[in-house]
């Protein structure tokens, strides 16, 4: 984020930077998955022989039967995203792990939408001069450019 903003590595609040490229990823991930790690955790109700875990998933760390620990041990995960077994009845929770992402894409989307959101608060309102995205510049949503980024938009997101 320093690196979109011009700064040196001993310039900016290093907080408040981390708050902004955080708060970037969350919204980021609000709009194509999770993709930085960060726990799932999916309850469901037993008997059942599949539970979809509604984010892609690197592995699984834990699976609970109405509050009591399951081995994993007869559990697969299946396309990153389902896991399979023979869950027996009850309340079932299961803990899993997003794979990180590598994508170059990502972050450096990620890394834009920071340095859009810091750029406009610490330059009120109408944000820095040089910001050409009128939803930026009015503070609605993921800006045009950062959305073109990730949905793969080479004209908008400047790209080529």
């Amino acid at each position: 984020m320093r690196k979109e903003l011009g700064y040196k590595p001993d310039q900016g609040d290093t907080d408040e930077l981390d708050l902004y490229a955080g708060g970037a990823v969350e919204r980021i991930e609000r709009k194509i998955g999770k993709v930085s790690g960060q726990v799932i955790k999916v309850t469901a109700t037993g008997p059942t022989d599949l539970v979809r875990l509604h984010a892609r998933a690197s592995e699984v760390t834990r699976l609970t039967v109405n509050g009591v620990a399951v081995d994993l041990a007869g559990f697969e995960l299946s396309t990153g995203s389902i896991l399979r077994g023979n869950f027996p009845p009850g309340a079932l929770v299961v803990w899993a792990v997003a794979p990180l992402n590598d994508s170059s894409l990502v972050v450096l989307a990620a890394r834009r939408l920071a340095a859009l959101w810091w750029k406009q608060s610490k330059n009120g309102p109408h944000g820095q001069a040089d910001v050409q995205d009128a939803a930026t510049v009015m503070g609605v949503g993921i800006p045009r450019v950062v959305l073109a980024m990730i949905d793969g938009i080479d004209d908008l997101a400047g790209i080529g």
